[in-house]
């Protein structure tokens, strides 16, 4: 058997192995009288928990270089904690339970999303070399340094990040978006904030919102923090017929992209205040996407996919006021880290 086929074999064990403890731990909770609804009692307590960041350990050593090699077993460990290992634990009980009564598995409500694991067993492999070989850290350019020629010969489809800065010059989104814009807005058109809370994504993270009409419905003394309550970030997408028209007069398409390249009929937002933005993920869109920092400052954590930790190292971008930063969330895993200061509000589309 070769190096590889063994390493994939290890892998598997050290994934089976995991799974395995999940169910023995939540054997010895069934056998004490735990109950469905206790079980989703716990998952939703533990999801609640504040997140650590990814195993940093595992990305680099004191002198700055890779730590050792990232495991396909180690790297699903590393997405999952803390919150995510009791997700997990949590669903093996679950079903655990379901086999023992006889329950169908199909009679009871998700227990939740399967979300990093199942996209990334389903996702397509990466094409390496054009990924990031030789890429050490994320270029940045200046807005004026990068042609649209140079974009699509370089970066447009490649899946290699590019920070741009400047890249927001002349957008009204810098002085006018804030909170209260938003609120303003939406609050002002009942019918698109139902639309939205109803038919649009919405990633409340660890902020307890269960909607957008919450975000826009808590005080201004929440809303900027002077309640003393926690911090939040929140993120939708912008499905409205009615709105998506009157953010994007805020704001234009980036000039370096191609002429004849096509733009997403859907924007996103993201919003908040300095703290963790959103976990380590992988996107299930169906283009590269951008994303402008409209106001405070971000830290991006990119991880390669795990075919090509050979070749390619761990990114990391920071993103202040008029940055764009280009990434394919499909093959980048990726996590946010919100710095102290003005609050957090970005834009973001797809492009094609």
């Amino acid at each position: 058997m070769g190096t590889t086929d063994e390493n994939n074999l290890q892998d598997a064990r050290s994934v089976e192995a995991l799974t395995a403890k999940f169910l023995e731990l939540y054997q010895s909770a069934v056998d004490g009288g735990l109950t469905p609804r206790e079980a989703r009692d716990a998952l939703m307590q533990c999801l609640s928990k504040p997140r650590r960041r990814p195993c940093k350990k595992h990305l680099r050593d004191g002198s700055g270089h890779r730590a050792g090699r990232w495991t396909w077993a180690t790297r699903l460990y590393c997405a999952l904690t803390p919150a995510r290992l009791c997700a997990v634990a949590a669903l093996a009980a679950s079903i655990v339970l379901a086999v023992a009564k006889g329950d169908s598995l199909f009679s009871e409500p998700c227990l939740m999303d399967m979300g990093l694991v199942a996209t990334e067993i389903s996702r397509p492999p990466s094409h390496c070399p054009s990924l990031c070989a030789d890429m050490e850290q994320v270029p940045v350019l200046a807005c004026d340094q990068l042609s649209p020629q140079e974009f699509l010969r370089t970066f447009a489809y490649t899946g290699r990040p590019l920070l741009v800065r400047g890249a927001t010059s002349g957008w009204k989104a810098l002085a006018d978006f804030n909170f209260t814009f938003f609120q303003l807005m939406y609050l002002n058109h009942s019918e698109a904030l139902r639309k939205t809370v109803q038919e649009c994504q919405f990633f409340s993270y660890s902020s307890g919102f269960t909607s957008l009409a919450d975000v826009f419905n808590m005080t201004e003394e929440r809303a900027t923090l002077k309640d003393g309550g926690p911090s939040w970030y929140v993120g939708w997408s912008s499905c409205s017929d009615e709105l998506t028209p009157i953010l994007r007069s805020y704001y234009q398409r980036p000039a370096f992209l191609p002429a004849n390249s096509e733009s997403s009929t859907l924007d996103w937002v993201f919003m908040g205040w300095a703290g963790q933005g959103s976990h380590i993920h992988l996107d299930k869109v169906q283009r590269p996407s951008w994303q402008a920092q409209i106001s405070g400052m971000k830290t991006w954590d990119l991880l390669p996919p795990p075919e090509c930790e050979e070749v390619c190292h761990p990114l990391q971008a920071t993103l202040q006021k008029g940055d764009i930063l280009i990434v394919d969330t499909n093959q980048w895993y990726h996590s946010t880290y919100i710095h102290p200061g003005e609050i957090c509000i970005s834009i973001g589309s797809e492009y094609d």
